[in-house]
Parts: C-alpha cells; sequence; structure tokens
C-alpha cells in the first residue's frame, strides 16, 4: 500500500460500467493520489484517449484499477462493490479481515478499551450494532483509521 493521500471507503463514481465515464473518473482520482508522480505516464495515457471502445482503452482502464488499488488501505480494495457492480471506488474485504481476527492475524476486539497497552498492529474493532472499523495501532495507541463500515 502507498501512502499518499487518505482513501475514503466508498464509490469515486456509479451508475456506469462505460470507459468514456470510468476512465476520467478513475485518472481525477489516480491524479488525487498519485503525489509522487509514480503513475504520471499512465495518466497521460488515458488522458490522450480518443476512442474508448479500443483495446488500447481497455487496457488502460485494467492498468488504471490496478493502480487505484494500489492505493488500498489494509483489507480493502479498489473495484466495483459486491452490492452495485456499477458503484467503483473502494470497498472493505470484509470476509477477508474477518478470516485475519479468526485467524489471529489481527486484534479483533469489541471496545477500543479492550486494545492491550503493548498490542502495535492492525485492530478490528465492531460495536454491538456491527458497526466494523479497522485501526492501525502502536504500542497500544491507534494511530491511524484504515476504513469504518455503518
Amino acid at each position: 500500500m502507498q501512502n499518499k493521500e487518505r482513501v475514503e471507503v466508498g464509490s469515486i463514481i456509479e451508475g456506469t460500467l462505460q470507459p468514456a465515464d470510468l476512465i476520467p473518473a478513475f485518472v481525477e482520482e489516480l491524479k488525487r493520489l498519485d503525489k509522487e508522480g509514480t503513475y504520471q505516464e499512465l495518466i497521460g495515457e488515458a488522458e490522450n484517449i480518443t476512442d474508448y471502445d479500443t483495446e488500447d482503452a481497455q487496457f488502460i482502464l485494467d492498468n488504471l484499477f490496478d493502480a487505484l488499488d494500489s492505493f488500498s488501505p489494509p483489507y480493502a480494495f479498489f473495484g466495483a462493490a459486491n452490492t452495485d457492480g456499477a458503484a467503483f471506488g473502494y470497498w472493505p474485504a470484509l470476509e477477508e479481515v474477518r478470516d485475519a481476527a479468526d485467524y489471529g492475524d489481527i486484534l479483533k476486539v469489541d471496545d477500543l478499551g479492550d486494545i492491550p497497552e503493548d498490542y502495535s498492529g492492525i485492530a478490528l474493532h465492531v460495536n454491538d450494532h456491527g458497526n466494523a472499523s479497522l485501526y492501525e495501532v502502536k504500542d497500544g495507541e491507534i494511530i491511524e483509521t484504515y476504513w469504518e463500515v455503518v
């Protein structure tokens, strides 16, 4: 994961599967995130597309998906929402994070006060309403919120 700008869980574009709509939206998001210029060449290629119904355009679209996914927080992905194939953005990988918690790869707590003072790593907090939040923790203190799902 690259940490250039904070990624918000949710959609960046909805209601379309058309490359002519998706590519410009993905380019704007990539410009916002790519502060180091890692994807300048890809952005340039995408901005120079004149025909969105070509294999080249599809190749660029696929590369945009991969580039945006590289900015995903832990246990999240960039792509279509599981509940809406025409909503593209960042989404929690809920099954993956549940499995990680079940296998002890990350800490799962019902109350943030239950995080041990000496714990450093990723913590999943699920409250009594089923809302989930994923945090980076260092020495028992939350240092970053990766995502929250209500």
